[in-house]
């Protein structure tokens, strides 16, 4: 939508009342935190990567698991039982081994770290009022708190959704106007863990919260553990809606990323019973 005349009209009242409103912007420390977190994930795509390179190497050389899952126990000793015949197949296969085990142990350690810095007094309680949502643990929950910051800049759910580049956008001219696929504005990397969360909380049992789940929320406010439950009963009932509907897959996670977003916004900034917090 063309909005430059009214931004322009919005910004000129603004600084001719002052009304503009105090943002906190990220301290030093905050940035620290958030960029070994972004390390964290870099080096999780680097695993993913190296999977990729070790499956496509056996599936050339005949090697394929058939098993149900792979990177369980069990798929991790039957690939530590291969052995080739070719003394350099077998060397490309170990550093390719190698490699997989070491990003695995790289990224367990990085995750003990980033729960020590979860409980800095300035992040756990907001981190811990995330982790009531199905779907967001303590990695998710840092992402967010110390990619955004202040969360007051926000004056809506929508807002927020939109900052994200959940929202959908459009092309308009004149009378016409033409809906497409979310604008993927914004903060890409808050954007793509709420799509993995919003796609971990649809697609877990609807009828019974997990241990894990169960554990998170012991000892929290019973507000903060019903909120958490009506956003997670929400979504996962717009996921099962959308798609009966016909509604491509990631279209539904989009959407449901969207609404845990929303969520998100209303947990942090205490709009509990707020309707626009659930729009």
């Amino acid at each position: 939508m063309k909005t430059d005349a009214r931004d322009a009209r919005s910004l000129a009242r603004a600084v001719y009342w002052g009304s503009y409103s105090e943002v906190m912007p990220l301290s030093e420390e905050d940035e620290a935190y958030r960029d070994y977190i972004r390390m964290r994930d870099d080096r999780n795509d680097e695993l993913k990567r190296a999977k990729q390179h070790l499956l496509s190497f056996l599936l050339r050389r005949g090697k394929q698991y058939q098993g149900k899952n792979y990177w369980t126990r069990m798929h991790m000793g039957w690939l530590k039982k291969i052995e080739f015949r070719n003394p350099v197949d077998q060397l490309t296969f170990k550093e390719y081994l190698n490699e997989v085990t070491r990003l695995m142990d790289a990224i367990e350690l990085l995750d003990a770290k980033i729960e020590e810095f979860s409980q800095n007094e300035r992040y756990a309680e907001n981190v811990s009022k995330l982790r009531c949502f199905a779907g967001i643990d303590t990695h998710s929950a840092m992402v967010m708190v110390t990619e955004i910051g202040d969360y007051s800049r926000f004056p809506s759910a929508e807002t927020f959704a939109s900052y994200l580049g959940l929202t959908p956008g459009e092309r308009s001219s004149g009378k016409s106007a033409i809906k497409t696929g979310i604008t993927k504005a914004g903060n890409a990397h808050c954007r793509r863990i709420l799509c993995e969360s919003a796609n971990s909380l649809a697609k877990s049992n609807p009828y019974k919260k997990s241990k894990r789940l169960l554990s998170r929320q012991k000892g929290m406010d019973p507000d903060v553990i019903a909120y958490a439950d009506r956003g997670t009963s929400r979504i996962k009932k717009k996921f099962f809606h959308l798609k009966e509907n016909g509604k491509q897959t990631n279209v539904a996670k989009a959407a449901c990323a969207r609404e845990l977003a929303c969520f998100v916004w209303g947990m942090i900034t205490g709009h509990y019973d707020s309707e626009s917090a659930a729009s």
